[in-house]
């Protein structure tokens, strides 16, 4: 049957993912497949063999895999699930042949079930002569065979290379390539199949096709395959995605990238990353260099070129020069610029002859950025912000849903503190360190949420000698030690539910003298969590994937963002789902494999998993295929004195550097009882660390080198929960944001104490009592569907009013809420260089806010949101809440109090003050790592 004329424009160049599946053929496995006349796909085994290409304005990927329910013939058949929102698109299914020349009844066959009449098989046929000028490729064309009936039952469809139908598609394009090249120069010669198409219409709603058994043949080898400009073929794109897995070569990965900042690349190789993000692609001697240490290339494509007045502009397809990069990275997307983003991604895919995939990252609008860019990162920076752990947690758990179906997520992970942050500081201010355990804890959350691709962001060279960047170094190697053991979990893994954890051994159960309250399934999980004790600071996420459960338990400890406390428990325990019929369950770390005895009798929802000496991060294996575990315990053997000595190096480091912190803190900070025993008790664990090392008992190392870390993180918590005592959060004080910090934080204190000269609110109209100055004096922006606004409220902290920020969604099922829907900006305040700004006020919520983790965001100009209070959950009744916040200022300018209302419901603010105490000359100190 003859195929449209949009059939030839959807398909005047392979799908996007067929390049690489053709060119691997060619590259891998053209010379068996010479010797073959019929080539075959009986769709067997585990990995899918089949590309897809959804036009997504039509449907979206629910699943595609192999399964045996539903088969033609053997064991296997692959599957594709679908959801569509309307009826007339279609979607090919496209699978690599060995290339073979079209000549006349060459047919192929492919034995399909789909319930939607329409279906149609086609074959790919390229002119390997003949370039088409739309794409700068060789003329690639498509011949059908005719459609399918609808049917529950398997049905063979067939296309067959004839005469006609070679002579139709060469008149067809010879009319099309008329118009932009002398008729007498098309060459035509030498045509061949490599490539077989499935088209099947979509219908309304959710449709699932399976196909299996294809055969094509006779396969006579051409003498000329597709070439490239250059002639040479082109390289394989290394990345793509299916069923909410990234693949290299077919096989699910998890790949780990840093963002490349000009440090050696043996240094990446020796982190053990896997790829580096690198802006410039044109950089021969980076490529090279990474390239030569087995690193993958991101980067960041050519921006486009400018249109000047012109409606249509294209790319210059993209050379030889790019050929080793294997991502295009478009970097931070921004909702205001979604149509250019589009138009970007758009000219890059055209330019780009590898079709490799696209990586944008974005704070929200998943949905509709996805529809553009097939790759997306959710980021958002928490540490030493008012973000919890717990929020963090949430937020990714809600970008992941927002996602299209199928679609694998990505994200960013900062190891460092925000430029927005440094560069709010004065320059003889300490500098903020990350915690090793703030980069770790990120990261494993990100797992447990599902997540398929961590980069890491960078802005100093990981050779870095600053205080701090050896721990990040060291934490990043044990990272990537860790995801590369779990990576057949982590790969594949899908959630199959978060489970609740509770601190301590289960309750005995005991008989009970009465025969009707006796319960013999009774266990600790039959007390409803709050009443069996406080809300623990805990999470387990149970991960489904092809080689059994994986079980990841992470602390969401309130607070760590600033700076981490111990994290340790003597046992912690959780209920699971049975896995086969014989469960074992195995701790695993970087250097041990450990078993765990499971409680074999019956609780509520399937097994209790106890777990022992707990310390920030665990992951669990279950499976009753032991095998497995020997795998395991094989690729442990091979990098457990790397892990140990990375253990012992990152523990070193940090105490260390805390040690210094501590001496500095002695004259400044309220004493810290035992702070001296408690360091000097991590240094004892630290020594012996050494010797288990230097022992080859590597097990021992590490958790030696842990214990050292926790003993560490006790003292460093003991002194910042000192120095928050009194704040209302501890982003009021640029210097209470985490440890390192705090011998500024108390200097200030200091300053504010000994310092009278504050006094007077330059926020006059901060009582809101003067109405026509808070319409005159105060700047409001609403969203602009109109459900936000402000009002004076006669419920007040004192006086008669308070102000009402207020959001209403229009249905009861409120859209979550990506932008601030009320932006509320106070009168100028105008502020001198070496200031100290204090500000006071008081918020209340009558409910909680809904739709975002953020709430009301409380900011000001001179530190940015970097420094917001966030309210979200309602105050106890009729009680305000207070805040304040002191900034430096750094350069003379205007202040401004910011108000964003993010979430559903409505927020009160009332009494604010802004008062500035005088500047005075610092110190400039230079312990504990001072610039």
């Amino acid at each position: 049957m003859d195929g449209t004329a949009a059939d030839q424009r959807l398909f005047a160049r392979p799908p996007r993912l067929v390049t690489w599946l053709v060119c691997a053929f060619i590259l891998a496995g053209a010379t068996a497949a010479r010797s073959e006349e019929i080539f075959r796909d009986p769709a067997e085994g585990a990995n899918v063999s089949w590309g897809i290409e959804l036009r997504e304005a039509d449907a979206d990927l629910v699943r595609h895999r192999r399964q045996n329910r539903l088969f033609h013939d053997g064991k296997d058949a692959e599957e594709l699930v679908v959801r569509s929102r309307n009826v007339g698109g279609r979607i090919a299914i496209f699978r690599a042949t060995p290339p073979a020349q079209a000549l006349e009844d060459l047919k192929a066959s492919l034995w399909v079930r789909y319930r939607i009449k329409g279906s149609t098989l086609g074959l790919g046929i390229t002119f390997p002569h003949q370039i088409d000028p739309e794409t700068g490729r060789p003329l690639f064309a498509l011949i059908q065979g005719a459609p399918a009936e609808g049917s529950d039952r398997f049905q063979e469809l067939t296309v067959t290379v004839t005469r006609d139908e070679i002579s139709r598609v060469q008149t067809l394009h010879r009319g099309r390539l008329g118009r932009r090249v002398d008729t007498r120069t098309i060459d035509f010669r030498d045509p061949y199949v490599d490539q077989v198409v499935l088209l099947v219409p979509t219908g309304i709603g959710e449709s699932d096709v399976h196909w299996d058994d294809l055969a094509i043949g006779p396969i006579v080898a051409p003498t000329d395959v597709e070439q490239a400009a250059a002639s040479a073929p082109p390289r394989t794109a290394r990345l793509s995605w299916a069923d909410n897995r990234l693949l290299s070569d077919g096989q699910p990965v998890t790949p780990r990238f840093v963002t490349y900042q000009g440090e050696p690349a043996t240094i990446l190789r020796e982190l053990c990353f896997n790829a580096a993000w690198i802006e410039d692609a044109t950089e021969q001697s980076v490529m090279q260099a990474l390239s030569g240490e087995g690193i993958g290339i991101f980067a960041t494509p050519p921006a486009p070129p400018d249109a000047a007045g012109r409606e249509k502009v294209s790319m210059p397809p993209f050379g030889p020069e790019s050929a080793a990069v294997d991502c295009w990275m478009l970097g931070r997307l921004d909702m205001r610029k979604l149509d250019e983003v589009q138009h970007w991604s758009e000219m890059v895919q055209d330019a780009d002859r590898q079709r490799r995939l696209l990586l944008g990252d974005v704070a929200g609008h998943v949905r509709e950025f996805h529809r553009c860019v097939p790759l997306l990162g959710a980021s958002r920076h928490i540490i030493h912000t008012s973000h919890s752990p717990a929020d963090y947690a949430e937020f990714l758990e809600t970008r992941r849903r927002q996602a299209l179906a199928g679609r694998p997520m990505t994200t960013l992970l900062p190891t460092e503190t925000a430029e927005a942050i440094r560069t709010t500081r004065r320059s003889t201010d300490i500098e903020p360190v990350f915690e090793p355990e703030q980069i770790a804890l990120c990261t494993h959350l990100a797992a447990a949420s599902g997540y398929k691709l961590f980069g890491f962001w960078t802005h100093t060279p990981l050779d870095s000698d600053a205080p701090g960047m050896e721990e990040r170094r060291q934490i990043l190697k044990l990272l990537n030690l860790e995801f590369r053991l779990l990576e057949p979990w982590l790969s594949s893994g899908s959630i199959i539910r978060p489970t609740d954890v509770r601190v301590g051994e289960a309750p005995a159960r005991q008989k009970s003298k009465s025969r009707v309250s006796f319960n013999p399934f009774a266990s600790g999980w039959s007390t409803p969590a709050d009443e069996a004790g406080p809300k623990s600071p805990y999470q387990a996420v149970i991960l489904r994937a092809s080689p059994g459960l994986l079980v990841l338990v992470d602390s969401l400890q309130d607070g760590a963002q600033f700076q981490p406390g111990p994290m340790t428990e003597q046992s912690l325990r959780f209920i699971t789902m049975r896995y086969d019929d014989v469960p074992t369950a195995f701790e695993v770390t970087t250097t041990s494999i450990k078993m765990i005895e499971l409680d074999q009798q019956p609780v509520g929802g399937g097994l209790e998993v106890v777990l022992k000496d707990f310390d920030q991060h665990a992951a669990i294996v279950m499976t009753s295929d032991l095998s497995k575990i020997e795998e395991l315990r094989r690729e442990v053997s091979v990098i457990a004195k790397e892990a140990a000595t990375a253990s012992v190096a990152l523990a070193t480091a940090k105490l260390t550097r805390v040690e210094k912190v501590h001496q500095e803190l002695q004259p400044l900070s309220p004493p810290v009882a035992d702070a001296a025993q408690t360091l000097h008790t991590a240094r004892q664990y630290l020594r012996a660390a050494d010797d288990d090392l230097v022992g080859g008992r590597y097990d021992e190392a590490r958790r030696k080198s842990q214990k050292a870390m926790a003993w560490t993180r006790h003292v460093q918590k003991s002194y910042w929960d000192l120095a928050v005592k009194r704040l209302s959060s501890p982003v009021a004080s640029p210097h209470a944001i985490c440890f390192q910090t705090l011998p500024d934080h108390w200097r200030m204190l200091r300053r504010l104490n000994s310092d009278r000269s504050a006094g007077e609110n330059l926020l006059r109209s901060g009582d809101f009592e003067d109405q026509d100055a808070v319409q005159t004096q105060w700047t409001l922006r609403a969203d602009p569907s109109g459900r936000g606004g402000v009002a004076l409220n006669t419920r007040s902290a004192q006086g008669r009013f308070s102000l009402a920020l207020t959001a209403q969604p229009a249905t009861d099922r409120p859209a979550p809420v990506d932008d601030p829907l009320v932006t509320l900006y106070s009168p100028p305040v105008a502020v001198r260089t070496g200031q100290l700004v204090r500000v006071t006020g008081r918020v209340l919520l009558p409910q909680d806010l809904q739709g975002s983790t953020d709430g009301l965001v409380v900011y000001d100009t001179l530190k940015g949101s970097v420094g917001a209070h966030r309210f979200r959950k309602a105050s106890p009744p009729g009680k305000w809440q207070s805040f304040e916040m002191y900034r430096d200022v750094l350069s003379s300018g205007e202040f401004k109090l910011v108000f964003e209302l993010r979430g559903w419901g409505e927020a009160w603010i009332d009494d604010l003050a802004v008062s500035a105490i005088e500047p005075q000359e610092p110190a400039v100190q230079t312990a504990g790592g001072t610039r």
